[in-house]
């Protein structure tokens, strides 16, 4: 039986209307025509190395698919497998920018963003989270983070971020100057990219791959006067020269690897 696969409807930045890769729309069908027992059984397995996995692009498909025809028990055991999956990821995310007194109340409130922007019926705005869904999980995790921020600051508590060290903060190759940041310069199109951004943003350094996504795709300023505005500068406890250096290293490094791949 021909089971019908609603195609995405919002469009990126560029009016480019967003699909999933062939991959997951293969992985989609396949899950549709399982027994139960047997999806259940599938959506169980953890390693993507491991056959029959499913990416989490095709589990959020599979939640929204299941939340319109009424199936809350399959919705609730997708949704359980989705937290599962992302836990060790937002933990460790959030764990190096806030104090442990914060951590657990940030942690249950990214997992509840992202739960309530899944299952909710009336907006397609996270279509984006069925075409690379670890890159959309950052923004949601970022945004959730940035709020958290701001409480711990105005708990005057002060977080330390000692395990990078500033010269290497400041380093740039040998003998090279790095210009000022242009805020029209040309970006790679990572969102009409899909699964294959990340792949791209993964080349990148932690701290570059942060500062890009937190800049041009969550939209935070580098610097502002305004002491309770949460910045990129503010978030890494870094000079807004340093930001401004870690984004053109991005930058260029992107557009190079880009350019290589057409």
């Amino acid at each position: 039986m021909q089971i019908q696969i609603e195609p995405l409807t919002h469009r990126s930045p560029d009016r480019k209307t967003y699909r999933r890769s062939e991959e997951v729309e293969a992985q989609i069908a396949e899950a549709m025509h399982l027994e139960r027992s047997a999806l259940i059984e599938r959506i169980s397995i953890m390693d993507f190395k491991e056959p029959g996995f499913f990416r989490e692009e095709c589990l959020v498909y599979l939640v929204r698919r299941f939340l319109r025809e009424g199936d809350d028990d399959l919705v609730s055991a997708l949704l359980n497998r989705l937290g599962m999956r992302i836990s060790k990821k937002v933990n460790n995310l959030i764990s190096k920018h806030l104090r442990r007194h914060y951590v657990d109340e940030c942690f249950d409130a990214v997992i509840h963003e992202v739960t309530c922007r899944l299952i909710d019926p009336e907006t397609d705005r996270d279509d984006f989270a069925q075409v690379c869904f670890w890159l959309w999980l950052d923004g949601r995790t970022f945004n959730v983070l940035r709020r958290h921020l701001k409480l711990q600051k105005e708990g005057n508590i002060t977080d330390t971020l000692n395990d990078v060290d500033e010269a290497d903060d400041e380093e740039t190759e040998r003998g090279r100057k790095i210009e000022p940041l242009k805020d029209k310069s040309p970006l790679p199109d990572l969102q009409a990219m899909g699964a294959e951004a990340y792949k791209l943003l993964e080349r990148l350094t932690q701290r570059e791959r942060t500062a890009f996504l937190l800049r041009h795709y969550d939209g935070w300023e580098i610097e502002n006067k305004d002491p309770s505005v949460m910045t990129i500068s503010r978030f890494f406890e870094r000079t807004p020269k340093t930001i401004r250096n870690w984004l053109n290293r991005a930058e260029e490094k992107l557009q190079k690897w880009q350019g290589g791949q057409q």
